[in-house]
């Protein structure tokens, strides 16, 4: 008989250690602040509010690498409630040193066993040189900040690992995040509302496609939950990975929740056009009607650059224009919901606003 698989249970939920891991991974991802969403003083005001202590503590520890600090969402998760940022700093100090240190590294993701035999990260993290040679050898070598980030890593002790960790968790709280919490929880709230009415009409996969504007959830062996985590400061990114039967996935809070007051046109709507104006990613979309494809294909039939192509459909993407299947190589193809919507969207703004 073919092996059925199991249903998805879900589960979505928002607290304010997950914002506050997360803003970490955005402050760290150096080449990508111009991605976010955050408002445009967002970077300037931390460069302002943390110390040149702070932040180059942070630097050194994670190298750039936005990862390294999204792969504590795990521990967030598992934390007791209320799950604030001062009950999820006394749990990381109530586990095992090596525990924490393996988080950092991937130990559990998925993404990273499949490069990478999970005995030999093990033996990287204890201390084994050969084992962390291989290490960096195969965890995708071509990421220069996860390679950067586990060099710095692997040869530090556990010891030595959480130490600095609690150190910089508890400067980042107390001299940046702590301020931001009273702007952030009530859109987080909302959102996580809106997507669990919206839970009992969908599918788990589906539900998922919706609320990361294209993103294609294909079943896993083994992942028995998904858990949905509305954030603000990833808009438009989103975080994917797992931890044992877990599938976790941070993705952007919706135009709805952050608000638009008066005449200010939906962002969606904003996007979507901004997207459109543009030649080139007119005719990548025709191209993707008629054939999905990966960044590869689509570089070789236009004859450019995959960096050109990659701005287009990043473009194209945040616009959720796109459609997102996960795989050896990610594939792209026409998100033809967006484009029906279009006409509607933009006549009930035009109708809003003459009122």
């Amino acid at each position: 008989m073919p092996h059925q698989p199991l249903s998805l249970s879900l589960q979505v939920d928002t607290c304010p250690a997950y914002e506050f891991v997360l803003s970490l991974a955005v402050w760290s991802d150096a080449r990508g602040h111009a991605s976010y969403e955050v408002d445009t003083g967002w970077f300037d005001a931390i460069r302002t509010q943390a110390s040149p202590e702070l932040l180059g503590d942070i630097e050194a520890f994670a190298q750039h690498c936005d990862m390294v600090w999204a792969h504590l969402i795990s521990p967030a998760y598992e934390c007791p409630q209320p799950r604030d940022v001062p009950t999820f700093l006394a749990y990381l100090k109530t586990l095992d040193a090596m525990e924490v240190k393996l988080r950092l590294l991937g130990y559990y993701v998925r993404y990273f066993r499949r490069a990478t035999p999970p005995a030999v990260m093990a033996a990287a993290a204890a201390g084994d040189h050969e084992a962390q040679q291989q290490f960096l050898q195969t965890s995708y070598p071509d990421n220069a900040t996860w390679q950067a980030a586990l060099a710095h890593l692997l040869p530090l002790t556990p010891a030595e690992i959480m130490s600095q960790l609690m150190q910089i968790l508890e400067r980042w709280y107390q001299e940046v995040f702590q301020a931001q919490e009273p702007r952030l929880l009530p859109i987080l709230e909302r959102d996580a509302e809106a997507t669990r009415l919206l839970a009992p009409t969908l599918s788990v996969e589906r539900l998922i496609e919706t609320v990361t504007n294209g993103w294609e959830y294909v079943p896993e062996p083994g992942i028995r939950q998904v858990l949905l985590i509305p954030s603000v400061v990833i808009r438009p990114i989103i975080h994917w990975f797992d931890h044992h039967e877990v599938k976790i996935i941070a993705y952007p809070v919706s135009d709805e929740s952050m608000t638009a007051e008066g005449d200010t046109p939906p962002p969606r709507l904003v996007r979507i056009l901004k997207a459109l104006g543009d030649e080139s990613r007119l005719r990548i979309l025709r191209r993707l009607e008629a054939e999905p494809s990966t960044l590869q294909q689509l570089a070789t039939h236009f004859g450019v650059s995959k960096t050109l192509m990659h701005h287009h459909i990043a473009a194209l993407r945040k616009a959720g224009l796109i459609q997102v299947r996960e795989g050896n190589y990610q594939v792209y193809g026409l998100r033809r919901d967006t484009v029906a919507a279009l006409g509607t969207l933009l006549t009930k703004y035009l109708e809003s606003s003459s009122d």
